[in-house]
């Protein structure tokens, strides 16, 4: 009986990764760029813009559900999966184009045209998003070899959030909106060429190779495993959600502290790339220390890291643009642990071969949790920007700095309440058989 085929590992890290990073610059985008598009480039007020991306995100969360449960049986293997990814990649790319040239029309019709692509846009985007995630659970062996994956694909997610910063700046500060709204389209027209074909790439390597088990180095899977803490669902639920909250905070106010506080082109789009190239050039740490510690205490020690690098922010910023991109570095290598160590810890616990929510349904429920969170922060965005004139330097330096700033941390000391919960629940609280979100 002949064996399968089993992939080449590195060459799955660098197929998969291409194809998150084309997924990461559609999803950054409309976590990070689609406000500034609406509110300057076609002239919608910060809480309409606001509440519109919180309605869109709670109907994506809800989607993100639905999509995770109702395929949990279909997409039970790396090449169903691939399959499904690339047809959402299709309509997702459809339905970004159709949102981003919304600029174009005029202007008594672009405030419909916008929500309700936006909207077609989120009911879209889970068929490409969670079979893509879920190969988190059916292309890995191990928890070492979850956090390869997932620190493979957190750098392409990383080079894609600098690819963006890098060209916010450049491409919106200080333009007219007419040419704002030109050059988004565009952008959104690259973008959607590029989700198509890594996507179409990732589908046909699965083909070829059906059987991917990409695990960590022998040698140190002893010592990753010492010390492993079970990380119940919902306390991953929860830890989603709070993030989701303090770190789309960060997110959504930088290109604005960047574009009314800051001023300065290059030095708005130094500050905008310093995150990014921390949370990027950290993965390799990150991934490397998962082969020695266990997941969740990796998630603590980033924690401190990301909440260390927000309070710096919140002190140096007043003093310089160099000493606000230190701090916005320090901020990103710990959000890049946080992440890596986060999504590992769920690709475990969806991997599991018992349990009604394993797969889809696992990635569909963490999802869903992490999207509720951005509408919460869309909306709270909204009310920030609302209550400021956001276009003035001091006030810009102001609420929307102290905002950024103070949201991390808060987050940050949330969860690792949350993650003392878990271990505890690991060494002594047993759980029924059966009980769900266990």
């Amino acid at each position: 009986m002949p064996r399968p085929r089993v992939a080449p590992q590195r060459a799955f890290l660098l197929v998969y990764g291409a194809a998150h990073g084309a997924k990461s610059l559609i999803w950054h985008a409309s976590e990070f760029l689609f406000a500034f598009f609406l509110t300057e480039a076609i002239g919608l007020s910060p809480a309409y813009v606001g509440l519109m991306l919180g309605l869109s995100l709670v109907l994506n969360a809800l989607m993100d559900l639905c999509v995770g449960w109702t395929l949990r049986r279909w997409v039970s293997n790396s090449l169903r999966a691939s399959r499904l990814q690339l047809l959402g990649a299709w309509i997702s790319a459809a339905m970004l184009l159709t949102f981003a040239f919304t600029g174009q029309l005029p202007p008594g019709l672009r405030a419909d045209v916008a929500l309700t692509s936006l909207l077609a846009f989120r009911l879209a985007y889970p068929f490409y998003d969670n079979p893509q995630n879920t190969l988190l659970a059916f292309a890995t062996r191990d928890d070492s070899g979850r956090a390869r994956l997932t620190a493979a694909r957190y750098v392409a997610g990383g080079a894609a959030r600098l690819l963006l910063a890098a060209s916010f700046a450049p491409m919106m500060i200080g333009q007219p909106a007419a040419i704002q709204s030109n050059r988004f389209g565009v952008l959104c027209l690259a973008m959607a060429l590029a989700a198509v074909v890594t996507a179409g790439g990732l589908q046909t390597f699965v083909r070829r190779w059906p059987h991917i088990e990409l695990h960590g180095e022998r040698r140190n899977l002893q010592a990753g495993a010492r010390g492993g803490e079970t990380a119940p669902l919902i306390a991953l639920l929860a830890i989603a959600f709070t993030l989701s909250i303090s770190g789309s905070l960060f997110g959504r106010l930088e290109p604005y502290f960047a574009a009314f506080a800051v001023r300065h082109v290059i030095n708005a789009g130094v500050i905008m790339l310093a995150a990014t190239v921390g949370s990027l050039l950290s993965q390799w740490i990150w991934a490397r220390a998962a082969h020695y510690l266990a997941l969740a205490n990796l998630l603590r020690v980033a924690l401190v890291v990301l909440a260390a690098g927000a309070g710096l922010f919140y002190v140096l910023a007043p003093l310089g643009v160099a000493w606000s991109a230190a701090a916005c570095l320090v901020y990103g290598i710990g959000s890049g642990g946080v992440h890596m160590s986060l999504w590992s810890l769920l690709a475990g616990r969806a991997s599991a071969l018992t349990g009604a929510f394993t797969g889809t349904a696992a990635f569909g429920l963490f999802t869903c949790f992490s999207k509720l969170g951005l509408a919460f922060a869309a909306t709270a965005m909204g009310i920030i920007l609302a209550g400021v004139d956001y276009h003035d330097q001091i006030l810009a330096m102001g609420p929307v700095f102290a905002a950024m700033a103070a949201a991390p941390v808060a987050g940050a000391l949330v969860i690792g309440l949350l993650t003392v919960s878990f271990r505890a629940r690991a060494q002594g609280l047993s759980q029924p058989r059966g009980a769900w979100l266990h």
